[in-house]
């Protein structure tokens, strides 16, 4: 009696390609606000959405997020959840924006 055999997965490499892009980009803004982390809450108040002391509680951690997805997403840890975390975080930035 033969097994049967399941066919090998090729790993496509074109797939993921915005996975690693998208996490690059998350990695590069987490590192860009947690260099001027004051300027960050300037930014953020400059909005005028949230009182001073949820602007400063946004801007120390945001950076911290945006690097553990961007990680996350180039390492391929938890790929569906992480990718869903980017598209919310974005869609977030983007109702701010849209708002202000």
């Amino acid at each position: 009696m033969t097994k049967m055999q399941t066919p090998k997965r090729k790993y496509n490499w074109f797939r993921a390609i915005p996975r690693v892009f998208v996490g690059l980009i998350l990695i590069s803004t987490g590192i860009g606000k947690g260099l001027d982390m004051r300027g960050f809450v300037t930014v953020l108040e400059g909005y005028q959405l949230m009182p001073h002391l949820l602007s400063v509680i946004l801007a120390y951690t945001l950076p911290f997020i945006e690097l553990g997805i961007g990680f996350c997403l180039l390492i391929a840890s938890r790929r569906v959840q992480m990718a869903w975390a980017a598209v919310a975080l974005h869609g977030l930035m983007l109702s701010v924006v849209m708002v202000t």
